[in-house]
């Protein structure tokens, strides 16, 4: 069984990613 704060480890990770790909399309702009 996975433990829940490896599931909010990975949703966190997936987020962080997110926003980093946001940044750059803004940055081009």
């Amino acid at each position: 069984m996975k433990k829940p704060e490896l599931l909010s480890d990975k949703a966190g990770e997936a987020s962080g990613y997110d926003l980093q790909q946001k940044v750059k399309i803004l940055k081009r702009i």
